[in-house]
Formats: C-alpha cells, sequence, structure tokens
C-alpha cells in the first residue's frame, strides 16, 4: 500500500468486510478503494511520517471499525455536522467522512466523491457563516488517500520546512518546555 510504514496496525482490533460493507450503508457511499484496504488491513492504524508537509499539522488520530474507545472509534466520529456545532451545513456536507483528526482541532476528512482527503479547520468554519460549498472551507491535500499517506513526512522533515527564524524560536520553546517538564516531574 505505501513505503510508509504502518505503526501498530489493528490498535483495537481487525474489521472485517462485513463490517465495512455496514458501515457503508451506514453512510450511503462505497468508500474509496485505498482506504477501505486501508481498513481492512490496518483498522485506525497509525504510520511511521505522520505530519502533514507544508502545513505542519501532526496527525493525531486514525478512526478504526472497531469497539475500541469512542475517540479512535469511526462508527461514532464520522459525521462532520457533529463537530464544532456545524449542524447547520449538514446538507452541504453529505458526501465528506472525517477519518481522523490533528492534534490541533483539524479535521481528516475524504470526499466520498472524489476519494480526495482534505483537512477542515473548525476555526474557519465557525467564524463565517454564508458557505455555499465544502471547498470553501476545506484544504485539499491529496487526490486519495493512498498518495495522503505517502506524502506524510516526519516532524523533523516539517521542522526544515520553516523558515530558519521561526524553526530556532520553535526548538528554543521546546527544549524550555522539556526543561520545565524535567523541573516539575524530577527527570533529569
Amino acid at each position: 500500500m505505501s513505503n510508509n510504514p504502518v505503526l501498530n496496525s489493528n490498535p483495537f482490533g481487525a474489521t472485517s468486510e462485513q463490517d465495512v460493507s455496514a458501515f457503508e450503508l451506514q453512510v450511503g457511499h462505497r468508500l474509496p478503494e485505498a482506504y477501505r484496504s486501508y481498513l481492512l488491513q490496518h483498522n485506525g492504524a497509525e504510520f511511521e511520517r505522520s505530519t502533514i508537509g507544508e502545513q505542519g499539522l501532526g496527525v493525531h488520530n486514525l478512526y478504526g471499525l472497531h469497539d475500541g474507545p469512542d475517540y479512535a472509534n469511526l462508527k461514532k466520529k464520522w459525521r462532520v455536522s457533529d463537530y464544532y456545532d456545524l449542524e447547520f451545513l449538514s446538507d452541504l456536507l453529505q458526501g465528506h467522512l472525517v477519518f481522523g483528526n490533528c492534534g490541533t482541532g483539524e479535521l481528516l476528512v475524504l470526499n466520498l466523491g472524489s476519494g480526495a482527503v482534505e483537512v477542515l479547520d473548525q476555526e474557519v468554519v465557525v467564524d463565517g457563516f454564508s458557505y455555499t460549498q465544502v471547498s470553501q472551507f476545506t484544504t485539499h491535500l491529496a487526490p486519495g488517500f493512498d498518495t495522503f499517506v505517502e506524502g506524510l513526512i516526519s516532524f523533523d522533515a516539517s521542522l526544515d520546512l520553516l523558515p530558519e527564524d521561526e524553526r530556532l524560536d520553535f526548538q528554543r520553546r521546546l527544549a524550555e518546555f522539556e526543561r520545565q517538564a524535567r523541573e516539575e516531574y524530577g527527570q533529569d
């Protein structure tokens, strides 16, 4: 599937073809093949490289079809309109499935019509109420799930994309945070 190694395949248990088909009935769409394959093979697993390139967003959770914790459960997290009081956009958001999130609250969304992977920034949506197209508040990341996974980069590589002054400032703040944590928790 990818040259981006999978970490902890099936972290809350494997899924079956029957489970995926039942979920597709619930959603009202057949899932794109690359994403279906991911669920059947890895079901919520993370990838070694997990940062979204130029955006610098870290993938926090990828959801799976399982009976594990709600925070990672695709059956309970797939509707875009269930997040951030977006019910008013439910008609517009039909055909989009949330399959994961970033550590800063952005939603990873699969366009079930085109198969494209997009990111939805809740701050953009909450600040405006006159949207007529989903593309007005999502950012296209990749034409499909497989190319999305391939395009993920390491955290260190994402730092290299920052301008030097921002990278040095981030590294300084991170070192200070680590120093404070060692002091607070008595670790050397």
